[in-house]
């Protein structure tokens, strides 16, 4: 099938997410798509309707965050997944799942963008996933995939990551449905190795994570002139670690302790963390160590101008460090976490988020290495200069031969 010069695209992605990384994937492959034609975009894996820009969905979050509404969200996710774990394997648990998102108010809407779209698009991120032996995470996929089949245009998936699963059959379930996509590109080995292990086919290539394409918007840089360590934890419950109270608080002692001119600036992109992150800075009670809120994209990026270092978990957190050139050290937890510390050649300054208290040292000297050695800020330099050459090879793949955004389908 071959498309019109300028088609009509059809993008899903997490433009409603209380993750500025997500936020972040959804808006580059929105630019990326809008150079190629008109996108409609379109929530995944929450109110379908984008009506409101990131800053207001960050804020959104902050005011369910300040009245416990956001609590209360997780509890009834963690209930619906008890429940679930029960009835996973009853023929009535897929047939329910469709029920509700066809009553759903914003799929009229849906399958009227779809009905005018020459491409429907997945628009990266972490798409399937299931952290508990009742989530089905396919059924989200599967309902886009449907609607995007029966009208018969083109499937694509940009930058996505898949993985963790729980049991076999919900790998098994996730590939069956991305082996529906016309072309995919992943944003990680690990994603594209599971996809081949469970039956793939050879419509998949790994290219970097979207939010690498983020322009240096930092200047006049020097971490020597700062007073900010800024630390991103992940919380247990969201992220499904087995990260400790005791560990987080001799991290925060440790640090202030070596560090006596600096401030520790505890913050999360995704929002989620945040009241584990204000537990533990309540607890430490020291007034050098407090919350940092992440209220948009530019909030952050004044967080990393005033930063020594970063020490980060969560993937973009590190990734936007990362492109503007601000030392970090990695708290891995996460497969892609692993794998951008490969990419970016920094695992002597990476450490298991599980294993802090036994780390505590070594952090500590990784900090001063990162923030004060020259060969260490060349090397950052180096890396970056590296990767622009596979950001263009990326960017030329996508161009070329995904045959997503030309004719010459066939």
């Amino acid at each position: 099938m071959s498309l019109k010069n300028d088609p009509s695209i059809a993008l899903a992605s997490f433009f409603n997410s209380a993750n500025l990384g997500d936020l972040l994937i959804g808006n580059t492959i929105h630019h990326l798509c809008s150079s190629y034609g008109e996108v409609t975009k379109i929530g995944y894996g929450g109110p379908r309707q984008i009506k409101k820009t990131p800053e207001a969905q960050l804020e959104e979050w902050w005011q369910k965050l300040e009245t416990g509404q956001a609590q209360d969200q997780v509890y009834r996710k963690n209930l619906r997944n008890s429940i679930f774990r029960v009835v996973r394997n009853s023929p009535f648990r897929e047939i329910f799942s469709t029920w509700r998102r066809l009553t759903d108010p914003g799929h009229k809407w849906v399958k009227s963008s779809l009905e005018e779209a020459d491409l429907f698009v997945f628009g990266g991120g972490n798409l399937l996933y299931d952290l508990s032996a009742g989530s089905r995470s396919e059924l989200e996929f599967k309902y886009f995939a449907d609607l995007a089949k029966r009208r018969g245009i083109p499937v694509v998936a940009v930058g996505i990551g898949i993985g963790p699963f729980v049991l076999p059959r919900q790998a098994q379930r996730a590939v069956d449905q991305l082996k529906r996509c016309d072309y995919i590109t992943f944003r990680d080995q690990a994603s594209h190795q599971i996809y081949l292990d469970y039956g793939g086919l050879d419509n998949a290539v790994v290219t970097l994570d979207p939010v690498f394409n983020f322009p240096k918007v930092i200047t006049d840089y020097k971490s020597e002139e700062k007073h900010t360590i800024a630390v991103n934890l992940v919380c247990p419950d969201v992220s499904n670690t087995h990260l400790d109270r005791e560990s987080c608080l001799s991290l925060f002692s440790r640090i202030l302790e070596e560090f006596p001119d600096v401030t520790l600036e505890v913050f999360s992109t995704d929002l989620r963390d945040y009241p584990f992150l204000i537990s533990l800075v309540d607890e430490l009670g020291n007034s050098r160590c407090v919350i940092y809120k992440i209220t948009s994209l530019d909030s952050y990026l004044d967080l990393l101008s005033r930063s020594k270092c970063v020490i980060g978990s969560r993937m973009h957190a590190l990734i936007l460090s990362f492109t503007q050139q601000v030392p970090f050290l990695s708290f891995i937890w996460q497969p892609k976490v692993r794998e951008f510390t490969s990419i970016v050649d920094c695992e002597n300054t990476s450490f298991s988020i599980e294993t802090l208290q036994h780390d505590l040292a070594r952090i500590i000297n990784a900090i001063a290495l990162v923030t004060s050695d020259e060969k260490a800020k060349e090397h950052l330099a180096s890396q970056m200069e590296d990767l622009q050459v596979r950001l263009q090879t990326d960017k030329d793949r996508l161009a070329k031969s995904s045959r997503i955004f030309h004719g010459n389908a066939g």
